[in-house]
């Protein structure tokens, strides 16, 4: 029989974000770096988007920092 408390206890969630308050401020700095691009029509990938989100949420999708909803 293989038990698997001691993994369990092992890999301990990641803790969760809250989302901001006021999310404005991000979108906006999110905003103004991809503003560049689009205004010489360049496509924005799904990357990209999450990166920028990544960086004025700090912290990703995945820890609750953000969601995709904000994009």
């Amino acid at each position: 029989m293989t038990h698997l408390a001691p993994v369990a206890q092992a890999s301990l969630p990641a803790p969760i974000v809250p989302l901001a308050a006021n999310p404005a401020p991000a979108i906006v700095a999110v905003a103004e770096a991809l503003q560049p691009d689009l205004a010489q029509g360049l496509q924005i990938d799904a990357l990209r988007l999450r990166r920028e989100m990544e960086h004025a949420f700090g912290g990703s999708d995945a820890t609750g920092a953000w969601d995709w909803k904000l994009a």
